[in-house]
């Protein structure tokens, strides 16, 4: 009887049964798969993680960029007369609000609009200025404060934004922030610039 066909057959169960192990003890260990995992995972969480941190110091920025314009205006209007040295001074106290972060993006414009004691009509009386920020349309934008014979202090505030990890917001970001104040104790608030 030829037995040649055993040895292909013995090798083929063989074969197979080392495999099946093989198989069966790949799929039964668990060595490594955390670390499988983790480097899976590891770029997803970074990138969130990064995108926390970014939103969170933007949104952080934002309110202190709120702040100084309210703030600004708040002591403007608390003057009577305001000269450019106190102007000046204002711009230092409340660009202070915006530490840790930079001020280099920081712009303010200042414009004091009055308004005629016999039609109302809004004419800009004074502007000024911090770091070439400006006030557009100023009396458009008092026509919701118009009262005769008195006046509306307007600030306007941009700040460019520049990203800390650029993988998550790719480019900077401009906030700009308007604030409206009337004068406390006078009508107006002269300006001896």
């Amino acid at each position: 009887m030829n037995n040649d066909w055993i040895l292909p057959m013995t090798i083929s169960w063989k074969l197979s049964k080392t495999v099946g192990r093989f198989i069966h003890r790949f799929a039964r260990d668990q060595q490594g798969i955390a670390a499988t995992e983790f480097a899976l995972v590891l770029p997803i969480m970074l990138t969130l993680f990064g995108g926390a941190v970014e939103l969170s110091n933007f949104l952080t920025v934002e309110r202190k960029v709120l702040s100084v314009v309210q703030t600004t205006a708040d002591l403007i209007g608390q003057e009577t007369d305001i000269s450019a040295s106190d102007i000046s001074d204002i711009y230092s106290a409340t660009s202070q609000i915006l530490d840790p972060y930079p001020t280099t993006g920081l712009s303010i414009g200042v414009s004091s609009v009055v308004f005629d004691e016999d039609t109302a009509a809004a004419s800009e009386d004074w502007t000024s200025s911090y770091n070439g920020g400006s006030v557009s349309s100023a009396t458009t934008l008092a026509a919701d404060f118009e009262e005769a014979g008195k006046s509306v202090i307007i600030v306007n505030v941009q700040y460019t934004y520049n990203p800390i990890l650029t993988l998550v917001m790719t480019s900077s970001r401009t906030i700009t922030e308007t604030a409206y104040a009337r004068p406390r104790k006078v009508d107006s608030v002269n300006y001896s610039g």
